[in-house]
């Protein structure tokens, strides 16, 4: 962690204790900082996503605490984590949103289309393509896609980070697509209309 002249003394002194792994001064850092950073990160996200982005960053200082540059004061250098880290969480959710969408539209052009296949076919092949799912991302994808889960109550209910439901989601979404590949996109409309996994 490189230290510049413009920290106070005291700050040089929290960074050193900091870099040396002093939990204890970690802890009191950041009970310290911790409620100004939510107070600032609900300024452009909700309370849930404010905590967790300033929990994020604290992991993330502490995790490279001896590598960090910092130069400026240590409360500038936090905000304006806690501010890239809210814009990433944003952007992804925008890219998220316009994703949703254009995959609404394309299902709604696809309702115009003749069917070429039965459903009973599709549905057996669906359940098949499910049942080809590595464990953990069949779980994830049925819970957040089928049940209609919040992200964080996937997260909650398995016992993992939000970024690992997101990611065994897209994982599981990838390989459906690949094995169902013959029958979308009327194939993913199904799977994001079934109320209850199948079976």
């Amino acid at each position: 962690m490189e230290v510049k002249n413009c920290l106070s003394e005291e700050e040089v002194l929290l960074l050193r204790a900091l870099r040396r792994g002093d939990k204890k001064i970690f802890e009191q850092f950041f009970y310290r900082y911790y409620p100004l950073l939510c107070a600032y990160a609900r300024r452009f996200v909700s309370t849930d996503d404010a905590e967790e982005v300033v929990q994020e960053v604290f992991a993330t200082f502490w995790e490279k605490r001896e590598s960090l540059f910092i130069n400026s004061s240590l409360n500038a250098y936090l905000f304006r984590m806690v501010y890239h880290r809210v814009l990433n969480k944003l952007a992804k959710e925008d890219a998220m949103h316009r994703a949703d969408e254009h995959f609404c539209q394309d299902m709604n052009d696809l309702l115009y289309d003749e069917e070429p296949f039965s459903l009973e076919e599709l549905q057996l092949r669906i359940e098949a393509a499910l049942a080809s799912l590595p464990e953990a991302y069949r779980e994830a994808f049925m819970l957040y896609r089928l049940q209609g889960l919040e992200c964080k109550e996937v997260a909650a209910r398995l016992g993992i980070s939000d970024k690992l439901v997101y990611y065994r989601v897209q994982q599981a979404v990838k390989l459906l697509e690949k094995e169902l590949k013959d029958y979308l996109p009327l194939a993913l409309l199904l799977l994001s209309m079934s109320p209850s996994p199948c079976k």
